[in-house]
């Protein structure tokens, strides 16, 4: 089955709409062509799917295989190839895949340990939602005819008003956290809307749905009314949406972050991620004091700034024509690699005084080789020359009829060979070098060692 990528893995009704599926088919594949929407059907822009089943039963504790496709090339026949390599594989089991929404997304972005970061926002915190419950959140006014057009709502004036001579909110021009009249204008013509009553009521919170200006909020004082692409919020603390605010713009880069990661909007359904649905808002993570007053997350793990640094990379590489995740890396772009690799791996093999190290680091046009070795060692020279007694290890590696299979077929090489040692040899392409994949290859290497005992 070919079709929307939105409608079967990224929207909040495409949990059901996979669920009916499997009473008829299993499936098996989902190969994703999201990254390519941009050029995959010419000059119309849809991300899709090709989706793999089989009539088999359904076994539950199967696993669906998701593989995203990054690049493609085209051959002197114009015919077009799909590149693939371990990295864009993704194994989702079936208990997974029917019950956490943001797994398709967390794969598209570059997987790994933004799985784990993702869980983290999920079950430790509540959601804005539960702050502002009830009546307290809801979008702006709105025409709908079958409401405006009731005498009776009309005379009562509360649920249904006439805009004439009111002030509203142009949300076209709320581009920023600090109120001014200039974000407003008088409505000098009949105009009849229905509008959210308590929300509408000062004093409350306004929130721009728009992620590329940055999101912008305001603890309104002002007897205004909002239209949609606005959320309005609303408590009867005053005290606790003035923090709200204070929280929300001390914690604004995160949740554009999550949102990203969240919102089937966000590179799917639009490509260059402009505005975003209030309840992607509403299901944020807020953290609450014992009163359930909003207070800040606090400083960010080192990982975990470094998780949200690589896959906005990665997201803002979608999509692109010419991005550069494909582009050579250098050698400080390297060490950061190999630096999470070694942290990783040491937080279960460094011990007493024993812990990986980079020795070596050869980068050359085609190909990039790191050597790390579990050493009591005190770090020294890495080398970095491919002559000499580098040339000859190397040529046992790749000589190697398993590594030069893996060299072929998927580009990629770990070797185990050399004692207390570890070699990796893949393309010259940031895509393989990012500070995520150091994770995933730690985490790889440990699952091998534990399968071998260590």
């Amino acid at each position: 089955m070919i079709m929307p990528s939105s409608t079967f893995l990224y929207m909040p009704s495409s949990l059901r709409y996979r669920r009916s599926l499997i009473h008829y088919w299993n499936i098996e594949k989902i190969y994703d062509f999201t990254p390519l929407m941009d050029r995959l059907w010419g000059s119309i822009n849809i991300a899709t799917i090709a989706v793999k089943v089989s009539n088999k039963c359904f076994v539950r504790n199967s696993v669906i295989e998701h593989i995203i496709i990054r690049n493609s090339s085209a051959n002197e026949k114009g015919a077009i190839r799909f590149q693939i390599d371990q990295y864009d594989r993704y194994r989702i089991p079936i208990d997974v895949a029917f019950s956490k929404d943001y797994t398709w997304k967390t794969n598209l972005l570059g997987g790994g340990y933004l799985k784990q970061l993702m869980e983290k926002y999920e079950i430790q915190y509540p959601k804005i939602a539960q702050i502002f419950k009830g009546n307290g959140n809801g979008g702006g006014y709105q025409r709908d005819r079958s409401t405006i057009d009731d005498i009776k709502l009309r005379e009562e004036g509360k649920r249904v008003v006439d805009l004439n001579g009111r002030r509203v909110m142009d949300s076209k021009l709320f581009n920023c956290d600090i109120y001014t009249d200039g974000m407003t204008k008088i409505i000098l013509k009949k105009d009849w809307v229905r509008i959210p009553e308590y929300i509408s009521t000062p004093p409350n919170v306004l929130l721009r749905l728009n992620l590329n200006l940055n999101l912008p909020i305001i603890y309104n004082e002002q007897d205004i009314l909002f239209p949609k692409g606005i959320l309005g919020l609303k408590d009867e603390s005053e005290e606790l949406m003035k923090k709200f605010v204070s929280v929300f713009k001390e914690n604004r880069w995160l949740y554009a972050f999550l949102i990203k990661v969240m919102s089937a909007k966000a590179f799917v359904q639009q490509s260059d991620a402009y505005t975003v649905d209030a309840q992607d808002i509403l299901r944020l993570p807020i953290n609450t004091d014992e009163k359930g007053y909003p207070v800040s997350f606090g400083q960010m793990d080192r990982l975990d700034c470094m998780i949200i640094e690589d896959t906005m990379l990665l997201a803002n590489n979608l999509n692109n024509s010419d991005p550069v995740i494909f582009k050579g890396i250098d050698a400080g772009l390297l060490d950061k690699y190999c630096d999470v690799f070694c942290d990783i791996l040491n937080r279960t093999y460094g011990k007493e005084g024993y812990g990986f190290k980079s020795v070596r680091q050869i980068i050359t046009d085609d190909y990039v080789w790191v050597t790390f070795e579990h050493t009591n060692q005190p770090a020294g020279t890495v080398e970095n020359d491919i002559t000499g007694r580098n040339e000859s290890i190397l040529s046992e590696i790749l000589y190697d009829n398993i590594s030069n299979n893996a060299l072929t077929i998927n580009r990629i090489i770990t070797c185990y060979k050399i004692d207390n040692q570890i070699n990796f040899i893949k393309p010259n392409k940031l895509k393989y070098w990012m500070r995520t994949i150091a994770y995933r290859d730690a985490e790889n290497v440990k699952s091998d060692m534990f399968k071998n005992g260590y």
